[in-house]
């Protein structure tokens, strides 16, 4: 897990929904819009000579709204926050859903972020 990159998602994207972004799970009786992120796993790279200081993270994003027209636009937001993210990233996949149980729309993006542990950021190798 990469502490400066949680960090950072999470100054990223807290703007979008009243800060409600939560690592792994939505807290007991949520309000709603709101935006969890989780680490799906994680791969550090290697080279012919050995290892290298990058490591590639792929992060999930849930976001759950009462709303379907509101989730596109969170995800529409995710999606340019990324653009402009301090972090090297690449979109993987998106998903949606809706749970009837609890009556909420759900959409989930992956992607995948680059870091170099040498710099905490993600080098020009990565790019």
């Amino acid at each position: 897990m990469s502490y400066a990159i949680d960090k950072a998602l999470v100054a990223a994207l807290a703007g979008l929904v009243q800060g409600r972004v939560y690592p792994m799970r939505l807290p007991d009786a949520p309000a709603f819009p709101s935006i969890v992120y989780s680490l799906a796993g994680s791969t550090p790279e290697n080279t012919m000579c050995g290892p290298s200081t990058l490591t590639n993270y792929r992060y999930r994003f849930s976001v759950f709204s009462a709303e379907h027209k509101e989730v596109s636009q969170i995800i529409a937001s995710i999606k340019s926050a990324m653009t402009n993210f301090a972090f090297q990233n690449l979109p993987q996949s998106e998903f949606e859903m809706y749970e009837a149980e609890t009556q909420v729309y759900h959409r989930i993006l992956d992607y995948s972020v680059w870091d170099d542990s040498n710099t905490g950021l993600a080098s020009s190798a990565a790019r």
